[in-house]
């Protein structure tokens, strides 16, 4: 599967490593852990329904605190937003 980030989605990563125990390398891992499992327990992951801007919107878990927010587009996963629980369901929510 290929993966894209859009520029939103560098700039909050940005400030998300700056955050004790979450590493470039975890978020890797979770992001590799979806695409050999989407159903892993430990993603909490879930589809976004009702969202007129993108058409497979998802979201998993980085932490019990910060999530990740992407669109499922047949082999390509586009990274869009990445920030705490509450900033993403806001992003969800305005789309």
């Amino acid at each position: 599967m290929q993966i894209e980030q859009t520029t939103k989605y560098k700039r909050e990563l940005k400030k998300v490593l700056k955050t004790p125990n979450i590493t470039e390398e975890k978020i890797d891992k979770i992001i590799e852990t979806f695409i050999e499992n989407p159903e892993h327990n430990s993603l909490d992951s879930k589809a976004i329904k009702g969202c007129s801007d993108y058409t497979n919107l998802h979201q998993i878990r980085i932490n019990s605190d910060y999530r990740i927010l992407f669109e499922l587009l047949d082999e390509l996963m586009i990274l869009r937003h990445i920030g705490k629980h509450n900033y993403i369901e806001k992003r969800t929510k305005d789309c």
